[in-house]
């Protein structure tokens, strides 16, 4: 059986799809923080303090959290590979090794050690999900 096969098989798991569901929903709300950050909505409006790493990423993530949310919550193979691969490349590299573009204050830094954590928590669960049978 193929890698693909595989990941078509375990999407369809009741508990797997339960799990995608919820992060399709944590998703969605992402989408909506992120575009109360462009619309200026939240504490740091997107003038003024926010530079440009944060105002691109909030567009990046916007964009990716309403696409994957869609995909998760149709249980679409794809959409687990784009999330992963999300995380990995849009959430857990800026946040570790380019972290100093994020940091406006020092309780960013923790807001930022947070979500990679969160995040790690997500791939984690996912994993057990995806290696675990029956």
């Amino acid at each position: 059986m193929d890698s693909i096969a595989i990941l078509k098989d375990t999407v369809s798991r009741k508990w797997m799809g339960i799990y995608l569901r919820i992060i399709s929903i944590i998703l969605a709300f992402s989408a909506l923080v992120h575009l109360g950050s462009i619309l200026g909505f939240v504490s740091n409006p997107w003038g003024g303090e926010m530079t440009l790493p944060i105002r691109t990423l909030d567009v990046v993530l916007l964009v990716f959290d309403i696409v994957v949310a869609i995909g998760l919550w149709f249980k679409r193979p794809w959409a687990v590979i784009a999330m992963v691969a999300g995380i990995i490349l849009l959430q857990i590299i800026p946040f570790t090794v380019f972290r100093h573009y994020f940091m406006l204050t020092p309780e960013h830094g923790i807001m930022l050690n947070n979500l990679v954590i969160m995040d790690l928590i997500i791939i984690v669960i996912l994993a057990i999900l995806l290696f675990t049978r029956k």
